[in-house]
């Protein structure tokens, strides 16, 4: 088949992480999404890429690095998180969005990026019209594929846009959804 490469990872849509591997050649390859919400912390040492989707695998594996970053902890205490690659371990990073990282016998030999934001500021201006257009365009064509895969499925209703928006494109053509809710802290939410 057609070799893996960045091109298909651009490809994808939103929010993964992943490695693909070919034993025959020795190829591997590391990505994550464009934001990079599907994280996977990395620990580089005397050429070795130590890599996880959890960061207590790597503090699993490599109990040196139970060292907390002061940098890291006062981002977390200023912003309630750390920034960009920063974490709270010393030594330990968060692969940046959009990354595609390729290994060769377990050698990292090359680190690129499949996206970069400018291609998003650069496109043609929509009008308000075009984009609420696309916008439905989008809604119709993607959300038949969550639902014709089984007659039951349920949504958790949370009061957000997001499942208000689903609900409302639901249309007669799919089984009625179980919808699930949470009661507040000081009694029913709105939904």
């Amino acid at each position: 088949g057609e070799p893996f490469g960045a091109e298909q990872v651009r490809e994808l849509n939103g929010l993964f992480s992943g490695l693909v591997g070919d034993s025959a050649s020795g190829d591997a390859y590391l990505f994550c999404d464009r934001y990079p919400m599907e994280r996977i912390y990395v620990h580089e040492a005397d050429g070795v890429v130590y890599f996880a989707s959890e960061i207590k695998a790597l503090l699993f594996i490599l109990p040196g690095l139970r060292e907390m970053d002061p940098k890291g902890v006062a981002q977390f205490l200023a912003y309630g998180c750390t920034l960009g690659t920063q974490t709270l371990f010393r030594g330990v990073s968060r692969l940046p969005g959009a990354s595609f990282w390729h290994f060769r016998n377990g050698e990292c030999v090359s680190r690129e990026v499949f996206f970069k934001p400018e291609e998003w500021v650069q496109q043609t201006e929509l009008s308000e019209r075009q984009i609420e257009e696309e916008f439905v365009s989008t809604y119709q064509n993607v959300l038949p594929r969550y639902f014709g895969h089984t007659d039951e499925y349920g949504i958790s209703i949370t009061g957000g846009l997001d499942t208000r928006m689903i609900m409302a494109c639901i249309t007669e053509t799919y089984n009625k959804p179980t919808c699930y809710t949470y009661a507040g802290l000081s009694g029913e939410t709105m939904d």
